[in-house]
């Protein structure tokens, strides 16, 4: 039972880092500790157990490598789901970035501009489980902007006045 409380415990603590970490080092670090470090270990682990006949060695081991495999597909699943929510509340910005437009003759010089006439307030993004992270906003000229934000693995959504969102890395 200590084992599965123990994998348990590893699948949303790595669950949660992969969703937390942005940009080049987070996402970097949270890699290395979940496919290597951990994983690494609970082989390790395993493998000892196994050799010395210990069985609560090898529940612990197994539990490891369970854990920060469950963690990754939690992590995926989620991140997804965040970036399509993200992508939806985007949608409702460009929206209000339209209105804007159509009212003044040109993209407002920032997100806050909008409101309150065509927004309450500027949402965050979806990303990330305790801190929000908010959407990027470039005004490129008269009637063309850039919204952007920030994904898992060092990926950008990014959007313009034109529509659609695209995905950069």
């Amino acid at each position: 039972m200590k084992a599965l409380l123990l994998g348990v415990g590893i699948a949303c603590a790595l669950g949660i880092g992969h969703l937390e970490a942005t940009g080049y080092e987070g996402v970097g670090l949270m890699g290395l500790v979940g496919i290597f470090v951990v994983p690494g270990a609970g082989v390790a682990y395993l493998l000892w157990g196994i050799l010395r006949r210990r069985p609560r060695a090898q529940q612990i081991g197994a539990a490891m490598v369970l854990g920060a495999m469950a963690g990754f597909f939690v992590a995926a699943r989620i991140g997804n789901r965040q970036e399509q929510d993200s992508r939806a509340r985007g949608d409702r910005l460009a929206v209000a970035l339209d209105g804007y437009r159509t009212a003044h003759g040109d993209v407002p010089g920032s997100l806050q501009d909008l409101v309150p006439a065509f927004m309450p307030a500027v949402p965050p993004t979806c990303m990330g489980v305790f801190v929000q992270r908010p959407y990027f906003y470039a005004r490129l000229g008269p009637s063309s902007y850039r919204l952007s934000f920030e994904t898992q693995a060092w990926c950008v959504c990014e959007r313009g006045a034109e529509g659609g969102w695209r995905v950069s890395d």
